[in-house]
């Protein structure tokens, strides 16, 4: 694979992991609400979101749900995500000189959590799909059409240490070996929460970094928003790093 498809496959996939994001993924939006609300239990918690670099963007949405009626709780956990993306890139062995892709992503899968102590543990199984579609179709590039594979995800996160709170996400697919890693630490200043965020991400085709910062803002009625941004890289490539934003939004109920 010539060093050119490397970065910009990293370009639209570095923005659209699926595989193994969820999300989906470590969104504020997939960690399940860590205490009871007086009144009633959240059974289900539903997030979106846009992520961008240069030459790629990504749009998601998703929800997951805890079969036992209460996120706040052990127990059994459902997941789904969706997302819809597009990147482009050069490549001098196709017509034009210049591929551009569009990416679909889907997972289901089923999960279960656990407290202990000051944290929270989850871990899920399922599937995921994902399609690249490429015009003009670059036969070099082994991610092209569709493929599905089994996808494995675990999170861990702080509960009840206020100031301080940090979150961690992994997830694996073997639709094209694909991974991705996030870390949050972060400090809450009032109705703020504020701190630093690496990440790692990578399929068959390339690996690739990440750092930045986040913010949470103050919940906006029964709605969490988060944005972040900072400066990505890519493994053995040369000018195709560039900055990094993304947008995430949840609520439960």
């Amino acid at each position: 694979m010539n060093r050119m498809i490397k970065q910009t496959l990293a370009m639209g996939f570095a923005g659209a992991m699926f595989a193994m994001p969820a999300l989906t993924v470590a969104h504020e939006a997939m960690e399940a609400p860590t205490a009871r609300k007086a009144d009633r239990a959240d059974s289900t918690a539903v997030f979106w979101g846009f992520n961008g670099k240069e030459d790629a963007y990504f749009f998601y949405g998703g929800a997951v749900h805890a079969l036992d009626g209460d996120l706040s709780t052990e127990g059994f956990l459902v997941r789904g995500f969706v997302g819809l993306g597009g990147y482009e890139y050069k490549n001098p062995g196709v017509a034009g000189g210049r591929v551009d892709a569009d990416l679909v992503a889907l997972d289901a899968s089923i999960g279960y959590q656990v407290f202990i102590d000051y944290l929270r543990l989850s871990g899920y199984i399922g599937i995921a799909y994902e399609d690249n579609d490429l015009s003009p179709n670059d036969p070099g590039n082994s991610t092209r059409n569709g493929e599905v594979g089994v996808k494995l995800q675990g999170e861990v996160a702080s509960v009840g240490l206020a100031p301080w709170s940090w979150a961690a996400m992994a997830s694996y697919g073997s639709a094209n070996n694909s991974y991705w890693a996030r870390l949050r630490i972060g400090h809450n200043f009032d109705q703020f929460t504020i701190g630093p965020e690496g990440l790692l991400m990578g399929n068959d085709e390339y690996d690739g970094q990440r750092i930045g910062a986040f913010v949470t803002l103050p919940r906006i009625g029964v709605f969490s928003l988060s944005l972040s941004g900072g400066y990505a890289d890519v493994d053995g490539t040369q000018g195709d790093s560039s900055a990094y934003g993304a947008i995430d939004m949840s609520t439960s109920f």
